[in-house]
């Protein structure tokens, strides 16, 4: 298969094709993660039991809803650096990439104090069973809130300049 053959523009042919094309990758995404989610209940499951397990999946859900809202955030960088990048506005593609970094370390620095402080509000509020067990594995897991942001933040600005060279007009970023 050549590469311009595995070319996806999102600006010809069906729309409903399309969507479904750019957004089958997504849900591939999310499906992995949930199967990822499961293996670490089940490999938590046989070494610390129901409450261990009650708890992680309580802590898993609020760290779930973070990543979430950083990939949606993470889009939206995504999008402005590709139309900047498109439109061969490099100035302004790197000023939005910085940006867009600087933006996801202060969020994070900010959740990760905020999910670490307010743990157990949290928790008492959603009512989770075996608050302890939840509340240490909320705390453990907020402190990768930096690597969450960072990751997306990398990947929505690799996204926004992506080229595999298939046209003739392609560039160097």
């Amino acid at each position: 298969m050549k590469k311009s053959d595995m070319t996806l523009d999102l600006t010809e042919g069906s729309v409903r094709k399309r969507l479904i094309q750019y957004a089958v990758p997504l849900v591939v995404i999310s499906l992995m993660q949930s199967l990822y989610s499961m293996a670490d209940l089940m490999i938590s499951g046989h070494f610390i039991g129901a409450r261990g397990i009650s708890g992680i999946n309580n802590s898993s859900q609020v760290m779930e809803l973070l990543t979430k809202i950083m990939i949606g955030l993470s889009q939206g960088g995504n999008i402005l650096i590709g139309q900047f990048f498109g439109a061969r506005e490099d100035e302004k593609r790197k000023e939005t990439t910085n940006t867009l970094f600087f933006s996801f370390m202060v969020l994070s620095a900010v959740l990760l104090a905020v999910i670490y402080l307010s743990a157990g509000n949290i928790l008492r509020a959603l009512d989770a069973p075996a608050y302890e067990e939840a509340l240490a594995y909320l705390r453990i897991c907020s402190i990768g809130i930096f690597f969450i942001a960072g990751y997306n933040a990398m990947a929505a600005a690799v996204r926004g300049v992506y080229d595999d060279g298939a046209d003739s007009g392609s560039r160097k970023v």
